[in-house]
This record gives structure tokens, C-alpha cells and sequence, in this order.
């Protein structure tokens, strides 16, 4: 299995950045061009890229302001499976 890892410094308070990388609101202004979904565990979220890139996800874990983490489940044959998260 591969691993990637970003190690990025932000200065902002954990609750602002947790609000962009967990609420589909924070998720449109950076990543996707409509998201949606709640930040609860076992939630599904749903993330529109573009045609033919409207994928989902379920969250495996989440703590409020400390971290968020998707399991892909609806989405490219390669991405099937793959875990996104983050940790502040």
C-alpha cells in the first residue's frame, strides 16, 4: 500500500481549517465543485469534480478539530478503496 504525506503549516486557528476540509462549504472554496455531507462518522459525502468525477465517500473517523478521514467508495476504479484524511 502507498502512503503520501503533506506536512503543510498553516497559520489559522484549528476550528477554520477544520471548517474548510470537513464542511462541503470549505470543501468547494478548495477542492470540489460541490460536495456534500456532514462530518460524522459513517456519514457519506458526496464529491463532484466534474463530469464523470462524482464520487463518494464515507467517513471512518473524524474528531472535531483534530481530524477527518474518507474511505472512497463510489468513485474511479483506482481510487476504490482509498483512504483520505487529515490531521491538524
Amino acid at each position: 500500500m502507498y502512503h503520501i504525506l503533506h506536512d503543510l503549516h498553516i497559520n489559522a486557528k484549528p476550528s477554520q481549517v477544520f471548517s474548510m476540509i470537513s464542511t462541503p462549504r470549505g470543501l468547494n472554496k478548495w477542492w470540489t465543485l460541490d460536495a456534500e455531507g456532514a462530518p460524522e462518522k459513517g456519514e457519506r459525502y458526496r464529491f463532484f469534480f466534474a463530469e464523470g468525477y462524482d464520487w463518494a465517500g464515507i467517513i471512518t473517523k473524524v474528531e472535531v478539530e483534530d481530524y477527518i478521514e474518507w474511505e472512497m467508495i463510489d468513485c474511479d476504479e483506482d481510487w476504490d478503496g482509498t483512504i483520505v484524511g487529515f490531521e491538524l
